[in-house]
């Protein structure tokens, strides 16, 4: 499997490619083309045609979930690919795709700007992921992770946010979407941004497919988290045995450093990197 990070918030030195603060991968996996969301604007596309990608058929598009740094490439995507991918989302993607960051009483629209009319005017296929579904013998996406739960909003409240049914309500992220590649003993996890927490999302994976080792891979959200959930989502993928991290976008700086000082294999992928697993 390769993957190359086509965008991310941070670039490699000397590089003629944009960053920007977002999320896209390129994986060859099994014979297939994946784009893994498609960072935040019209950056993300010109960076895969300067990597020589624009030639590549692109079997699927996969959204982690419907933040605009995740979505808002899609249609410069679509407009300029030469193929017809399918499109995959989470569970209840596009009805919870109006989705807000409030903080000092401010509320700022952070969610997707297209909706479901948009792509099948485009005749594009959409696969929503209610649960889980497996695009090969070892390539699965899960939805649906209830790592948090929705809730009202406390007045003043720094939070992320989704309207339904006309209210804003915390966001439980119920659309997030990850990919789990079975290995002989171990499960890769790809994901965008794991809203549902890392830990959480890490252990349920391991159990559900029962492998001794698993490596991550992307975004972890844990940018602006404090010394004590760093500690405590440290010292949790340490009690699942976790050998190997390759993070990047929303992961921080911190958690990096402390994986590190815990002698955690830790690479970053940023703007331009290729791994291959």
């Amino acid at each position: 499997m390769k993957i190359i990070t086509v965008i991310d918030d941070e670039v490699l030195d000397h590089s003629n490619l944009y960053n920007e603060h977002g999320l896209c991968y390129f994986i060859e996996i099994d014979g297939l083309n994946i784009l893994f969301d498609t960072g935040k604007s019209y950056k993300a596309y010109e960076n895969f045609k300067k990597l020589g990608l624009d030639n590549k058929k692109i079997d699927y598009i996969i959204l982690s979930h419907g933040h605009y740094d995740h979505t808002g490439g899609l249609k410069v995507f679509l407009e300029n690919i030469k193929c017809k991918p399918k499109i995959i989302v989470g569970n209840e993607f596009f009805s919870r795709g109006d989705k807000y960051h409030l903080k000092d009483n401010d509320t700022k629209y952070i969610g997707i700007d297209f909706n479901f009319e948009y792509l099948k005017e485009k005749n594009i296929d959409i696969i929503e992921v209610k649960e889980s579904i497996k695009l090969t013998d070892r390539i699965n996406l899960i939805s649906n992770l209830k790592g948090i739960k929705e809730r009202k909003i406390l007045e003043g409240e720094d939070v992320l946010a989704v309207k339904y049914n006309n209210s804003l309500i915390k966001d439980d992220f119920r659309e997030e979407l990850v990919i789990a590649i079975e290995r002989n003993d171990s499960i890769i996890l790809i994901t965008g941004c794991a809203h549902n927490k890392i830990h959480y999302i890490a252990k349920y994976i391991k159990n559900k497919f029962n492998k001794s080792n698993l490596v991550i891979i992307g975004g972890i959200h844990l940018c602006n988290a404090t010394d004590k959930e760093i500690n405590e989502t440290v010292d949790n993928l340490k009690e699942i045995n976790i050998k190997k991290l390759s993070l990047c976008h929303c992961s921080g700086h911190k958690i990096f450093k402390r994986l590190k000082a815990e002698k955690i294999e830790i690479t970053r992928g940023i703007t331009g990197i290729i791994s291959e697993y």
